[in-house]
């Protein structure tokens, strides 16, 4: 559909650029015919309307398309960050209590489905493997795998890195690790830092590199350090 109206206002920018230098044309063929003075000013001055015309035309044409494209940009945004936004709530608080369950996976899954219809190419197929590690593995991070789920997930990368790219359960930036030794699977793992870098790079209106600095804080589990007063009054008087 995009494509019909791209060629629809190319062929009309090509119409009224055809019939402009028609007109010049006309008009010079006027010109240079022995006419009255009287009657090549009023044809000069209705040429001259119809060039106005036909140039305001394409210039309104234009604008309204940019009109257009720019609320459709910014309504597309705001759903973006509705659903971002619904999507990492839902995360967090599945792992709040440090256990998720079937049931929160399923949510997640579902907001992640009902995401891909305006995410682009690449956080989708971040959020296919993030998906796929959730409802196998359980766990937002890598440290967080038993042994026997990091051997699993070591032959998943041997074995996923050997099909076909389009088949890959791998995101595309983590099949471009090839050259990472495939008995280092925490590399092609996954992590909540990394969906959230992906939607900050979708939404392409933050700067900067996140992925190292998310597990800072969701690591940390509350009062870890038993240093919390009981009860927690913030300011003692």
């Amino acid at each position: 559909m995009k494509k019909h109206k791209g060629l629809g206002d190319f062929i009309f920018i090509i119409l009224a650029i055809i019939f402009t230098f028609s007109a010049f044309a006309l008009l010079h063929e006027f010109f240079s015919r022995d006419i009255n003075n009287f009657t090549t000013e009023i044809l000069a001055a209705v040429l001259g309307s119809v060039i106005i015309v036909a140039s305001m035309a394409i210039v309104l044409r234009l604008q309204a398309k940019q009109d257009k494209e720019r609320e459709f940009s910014s309504t597309l945004f705001e759903l973006k960050l509705q659903l971002y936004e619904k999507l990492l709530s839902t995360i967090f608080q599945a792992d709040d209590d440090n256990l998720i369950s079937k049931e929160e996976v399923q949510n997640v899954e579902n907001q992640i489905g009902v995401a891909c219809l305006v995410a682009n190419e690449d956080l989708v197929s971040i959020f296919s493997q993030f998906t796929y590690q959730l409802k196998v593995y359980g766990v937002l991070y890598f440290r967080s795998l038993t042994k026997i789920q990091r051997d699993h997930f070591t032959k998943f990368v041997e074995h996923d890195l050997t099909k076909n790219h389009v088949a890959s359960h791998l995101a595309f930036n983590k099949q471009v690790l090839e050259a990472v030794p495939k008995t280092d699977p925490e590399a092609y793992f996954l992590s909540l830092d990394e969906l959230m870098q992906g939607i900050r790079s979708d939404l392409a209106v933050v700067e900067g590199d996140i992925k190292q600095s998310v597990e800072h804080f969701v690591s940390v589990s509350y009062d870890q350090f038993k240093m919390m007063k009981n009860p927690n009054m913030v300011d003692d008087e």
